[in-house]
């Protein structure tokens, strides 16, 4: 069986590594990177299941990505910005958003953006809770005896 793949952006260089690390153990493929733009390029070369990203995570521009205007960067522009281009791709890639206190998730939640959501500092039981249930089949369901 194939492993999940997951691409994991995150500014934070330790994050990012003591993440991919449990991510690894337990069991998943993780490609990390610290900018969205590497994370468009990487997305365009390589297939994956769900990514998980880092709500502030600056995204510096081309200004134009497959004929979408991408507005300067503020606080949660690049991640907005990932999202409607997977949008626009019609792609249908789980996102979590990490550190998403409650106003981030309002303002998500107002302009239509599916994810899940996790607050920082990160509680790898819950991420980990999180990526099974988002890659969980829509189908599966557990019986009891």
């Amino acid at each position: 069986m194939r492993r999940k793949r997951i691409l994991l952006i995150d500014r934070e260089k330790n994050s990012r590594q003591a993440l991919t690390r449990l991510l690894v153990e337990d069991g998943y493929w993780v490609e990390s990177l610290s900018s969205l733009v590497q994370a468009l390029r990487r997305r365009e070369e390589e297939a994956f299941d769900l990514v998980v990203v880092d709500m502030g995570i600056p995204y510096k521009i081309p200004k134009r990505r497959q004929g979408i205007q991408v507005p300067k960067t503020t606080r949660w522009q690049g991640v907005l910005s990932l999202l409607r281009i997977l949008q626009r791709e019609e792609l249908t890639i789980p996102l979590i958003v990490i550190e998403a206190r409650d106003e981030i998730r309002d303002y998500l939640r107002a302009v239509n953006l599916a994810c899940e959501y996790l607050d920082k500092p990160i509680d790898y039981e819950e991420l980990k809770r999180k990526i099974e249930q988002v890659l969980a089949p829509a189908n599966s369901l557990v019986t009891s005896a």
